[in-house]
């Protein structure tokens, strides 16, 4: 994760609402130190080290996470899939045109949620493959959500808006003048408009990228990778996922990106209260399709 968490909690007098805070701040710095491949002393860290030579036992919360994740590479065809973390590294210092000359087919021969071995009995994880990493980084924010969701409601805070690096953001209940919290998608190529406003009450918005813009409004792209190709996704893309639940709408932000507008669609037509947007910025302007329906079906 290695992201910045900003809170705001209304209808209570500030000494509660700093108690609450204070016990957020200590949950999520536990998940932080759990989740992140960032920290060398992780216990995802210390999965991708020995896991492809031996059984790893892991926390009940790490358990439960990958087998989330191997529900969730399922439901989206394998567009999701926390094991494509050598392919990232692979393409974190090249350009996409770069000739791989059967590097990347041979790589992703070693991913798939199907080369992570699960062990119900004694709670551990091993790897079929000594060059099989696996990152949470595609669901850690919507997982640390969901646990301060739960947080919030023990306490009965009622409305309270909480942003994990403004890419991830929980609306919780309503905002102080109003009855939902209105989260606006900025146009990257003009940023004083914006592209979309969010309506969300007791919702959580995820938005993921291809991209990211310098000091001076110029957008440069970073290596996200299609798990299907094992190439970066071409152009300059963006997507914004809205829904109940924090889980659902990160993977989806993620999956989308690589994904076809006729799946973004077959989706949102069989997920309840899902708005999304996919946002081209490859023209030198903003081209916005939104993808937004209600039916009694569910990923969840």
């Amino acid at each position: 994760m290695g992201t910045r968490c900003q809170i705001l909690i209304s209808g209570v007098d500030t000494d509660y609402a700093a108690q609450v805070f204070n016990i957020i701040k200590k949950d999520v710095t536990r998940l932080e130190e759990d989740l992140s491949h960032f920290n060398e002393k992780s216990e995802v860290s210390h999965i991708n080290k020995w896991a492809a030579s031996r059984p790893v036992p892991v926390s009940e919360t790490i358990f439960d996470l990958i087998k989330i994740c191997r529900k969730y590479h399922s439901i989206t065809r394998g567009l999701f899939d926390i094991t494509q973390k050598p392919l990232v590294d692979f393409w974190s210092n090249k350009t996409a045109d770069y000739s791989a000359n059967g590097e990347v087919e041979k790589l992703i021969s070693t991913t798939g949620m199907n080369n992570v071995v699960l062990n119900e009995m004694d709670h551990t994880v091993s790897f079929k493959h000594k060059k099989l990493k696996i990152d949470f980084s595609g669901i850690g924010k919507g997982y640390t959500l969901e646990w301060v969701k739960k947080l919030l409601r023990r306490f009965s805070v009622k409305n309270a808006f909480v942003s994990l690096g403004e890419s991830t953001i929980l609306a919780l209940g309503t905002h102080p003048e109003g009855d939902h919290w209105k989260i606006s998608m900025k146009d990257y190529c003009n940023p004083e408009r914006n592209l979309h406003t969010f309506l969300v009450r007791d919702g959580v918005l995820s938005t993921t990228s291809n991209f990211y813009s310098d000091n001076y409004g110029k957008l440069h792209t970073r290596p996200v990778v299609d798990p299907k190709t094992g190439y970066p996704v071409s152009g300059l893309k963006s997507v914004s996922v809205c829904s109940g639940s924090a889980l659902l709408v990160e993977v989806l932000s993620n999956a989308f990106l690589s994904s076809s507008d006729s799946y973004i669609k077959y989706v949102v037509e069989n997920v309840e209260r899902i708005d999304a947007i996919k946002t081209d910025y490859e023209s030198g302007k903003a081209e916005v399709r939104r993808f937004c329906t209600e039916v009694k079906k569910s990923l969840n």
